[in-house]
């Protein structure tokens, strides 16, 4: 059998080194940032680009200088035309920082607040060996990085070796998931076969199903709004310490925090589970759609679910005639931490539909996610934060999937699309994780 592990080597300077590789230099100029996490080093002008998500990136310019709250995959696409990548969040094992290393881009992550000490449009220098930020041409630093770097002998036979065999590892051709050459026929290297196993096995997350699972370990969540989740604590199981005479499960029986975060989100006060749009549509339907008739509620049809243990949770929630999987690991080592979510379907017309994704999408890009859509569907996913900064955002989402539940039949144009954003930011106060950490 074969194993590949991920292995690679860093090539990430030494503390001590980089102290001694700059004593030489006497630098005037004061940095307006220092800290964070070498990922590539080097020394690059160039004017600041802010990304707060996905779009807008086909009009990064050419060599721009990206600085961006969180180390988002999908910034590998713009890769060969920014000089330098300096964002708050993001670890030295993340996709971002591969391609970045790869491409030979100087990158600095984990700058804590850098986003608000750099203005759009205006030049800075990164010089990520000294992981530090200037602002303006800091041509005396980039200078004495220049001097005391090393170079490689590129005549050794080793290297060409090398070079021969990085070839069919290293290169990366399949950045987008959603690209029409996103499937094994379309692996160049081995780089792209992980890239490939690493997607589809997070999307094969999404296909979990719980049908033959044992209704005994199964338990109805107690909440005060007119939802039913039903609950599956794995870890209980296989502990064997299931309280089979507890029918239900409250909140704080709830093993992992991010869950529980997510559904004190959906069970805020602000979220009014008893509106009911007009539309003509058949009673049944009407009452499915709001899940209040007590009927059906306690369906499989119309019932949500929950696989959780401590650190993890895969959420299947439905809201009438659409639906929600929320699959997340939330743990102490940041690293490992993501959440994802999938968002589809509706009961209204296809604008309604069409603008409640544009408001989703939009209120998930201020909070760090990735998304993607696609006809009347919506993928985002988020990585590599801290463990309490994912249990804010899961109350947040939860907000976010309360407020919109029946938000399809009220939006008929863009007038009241804004009106949904000034309402949902007037009671859901959002100050972003920076001030949570």
């Amino acid at each position: 059998d074969l194993y590949i592990l991920q292995t690679r080597p860093l090539k990430i300077e030494g503390e001590a080194h980089i102290a001694s590789e700059m004593s030489d230099a006497t630098i005037d100029i004061r940095p307006i940032f220092e800290g964070g996490e070498l990922i590539h080093p080097g020394c690059v002008t160039g004017k600041v680009f802010i990304a707060k998500g996905v779009k807008g990136l086909t009009k990064v310019p050419f060599g721009s200088i990206l600085v961006a709250p969180n180390a988002l995959p999908e910034y590998s696409q713009i890769i060969g035309k920014i000089r330098g990548i300096v964002t708050e969040k993001g670890t030295v094992t993340s996709h971002l920082a591969t391609v970045a290393r790869e491409f030979g881009v100087p990158a600095l992550f984990g700058a804590k607040g850098i986003t608000q000490l750099v203005v759009n449009g205006t030049p800075v220098t990164l010089c990520a060996t000294r992981r530090s930020v200037y602002r303006g041409g800091a041509d005396e630093v980039c200078e004495a990085v220049m001097r005391n770097q090393g170079s490689v002998n590129t005549e050794l036979p080793t290297v060409a070796r090398l070079r021969a065999l990085l070839s069919l590892v290293a290169p990366l051709t399949l950045k987008d998931p959603h690209a029409h050459n996103f499937r094994p026929e379309g692996c160049r290297s081995l780089h792209d076969l992980l890239r490939y196993c690493h997607e589809m096995s997070m999307r094969a997350m999404f296909g979990l199903t719980r049908d033959n699972l044992s209704k005994r370990y199964v338990k109805r969540l107690s909440l005060p709004v007119p939802i039913t989740i039903y609950v599956l604590d794995i870890e209980a199981v296989e502990r064997g310490d299931m309280d089979q005479e507890k029918g239900e499960f409250s909140l704080e029986d709830i093993p992992s925090m991010a869950l529980r975060s997510l559904v004190r989100g959906l069970c805020h006060p602000e979220i009014d589970w008893e509106e009911r749009e007009h539309f003509d549509w058949q009673s049944f339907d009407n009452m499915a759609l709001t899940g209040m008739a007590p009927l059906w509620r306690d369906t499989a049809t119309f019932s949500s679910f929950a696989v959780v243990s401590k650190n993890y949770f895969n959420l299947n929630l439905k809201f009438g005639y659409h639906f929600t999987v929320v699959d997340a690991l939330c743990s102490v080592h940041p690293r490992s931490n993501y959440m994802s979510i999938q968002f589809g379907g509706g009961g209204g017309l296809d604008t309604g539909k069409g603008l409640r994704l544009t408001f989703i999408e939009e209120i998930l890009n201020e909070m760090g996610f990735s998304t993607t859509v696609k006809g009347e569907e919506l993928w985002a996913r988020i990585m590599g934060i801290d463990e309490k900064d994912l249990v804010v955002v899961a109350e947040r989402v939860g907000h976010l999937l309360g407020f919109t539940k029946l938000l399809d039949l009220r939006l008929t144009n863009e007038m009241r699309l804004k009106e949904a954003f000034e309402e949902f930011e007037e009671k859901f106060k959002w100050d972003n994780m920076n001030s949570h950490g």
